[in-house]
């Protein structure tokens, strides 16, 4: 409660002083109708300034350059030039900015994927085909390696799915059975991945990071980079890095 109490005090005191530098402090106690008609009044002198803005620009860098304009050695034209050319720089890097804005958020009206018995390229414009395309690139992306030989029938038994079974410690170990069915070229892969001789095969491989390593390479992750389907990117976990406990 006294929290509430004193966040009111300050967001009255914030109003009061924005009331007192825009000249409005007779309207702080207006009625509901009174601030209506006030709004309005606003809107109509905004959109009059608007109209005039070009004109009022102008005048205004016309006064700028001569108020920089030193004793003749610098003209008033001169530097009326100078400020003409800037503004107009200015705008048109706003106009670029604005247009490269909208191709990168604008929405997807065409794609070119595979269709039909003979998965021939054609190009496809309508909503549901677009969306087709779109799942359809998805599956075939993220389901790329279940067709590996660690991911199908008889490796994916002895290894797991994470990598974490009995026969991974023994691929390590250099101990490792290879079941019937195995993948010759997954055989010679198995046999390169034996643990050096340096490390006792009798205690767990240590994957120990330092929390030195640790804070250092969360600051060098893209901070809008999304972590997961609960929103949070790794801006929250950049930040977690900044106190001793939470890192």
């Amino acid at each position: 409660m006294r929290r509430k109490r004193e966040g009111k005090r300050v967001s009255s005191q914030l109003l009061r002083r924005k009331l007192k530098s825009a000249s409005l402090e007779s309207r702080s106690s207006a009625s509901l109708t009174e601030s209506i008609e006030a709004l309005n009044d606003a809107y109509t002198e905004l959109k009059i300034f608007k109209k005039q803005a070009q004109l009022k620009r102008t005048s205004w860098l016309e006064e700028l350059a001569s108020a920089r304009a030193i004793d003749g050695i610098r003209k008033v034209a001169t530097e009326v030039r100078q400020l003409e050319q800037r503004e107009k720089q200015r705008r048109n890097a706003r106009l670029i900015r604005r247009a490269n804005g909208r191709l990168r958020s604008g929405g997807i009206s065409s794609v070119i994927a595979p269709f039909g018995e003979n998965y021939d390229w054609v190009e496809v414009t309508d909503k549901k085909r677009i969306e087709q395309a779109l799942l359809d690139e998805n599956q075939r992306r993220f389901n790329q390696a279940c067709d590996t030989p660690f991911m199908t029938h008889p490796l994916y038994n002895a290894v797991g799915p994470l990598g974490i079974g009995k026969g991974a410690q023994d691929i390590l170990n250099g101990t490792f059975v290879f079941p019937a069915g195995t993948d010759p070229y997954a055989a010679k892969l198995i046999k390169q991945l034996q643990a050096p001789d340096c490390i006792s095969s009798s205690e767990p491989l240590s994957v120990a990071i330092t929390t030195e390593d640790h804070s250092s390479g969360w600051k060098r992750a893209k901070e809008r980079t999304s972590s997961g389907p609960s929103g949070l990117h790794f801006g929250h976990f950049i930040t977690g890095t900044r106190h001793s406990w939470i890192l």
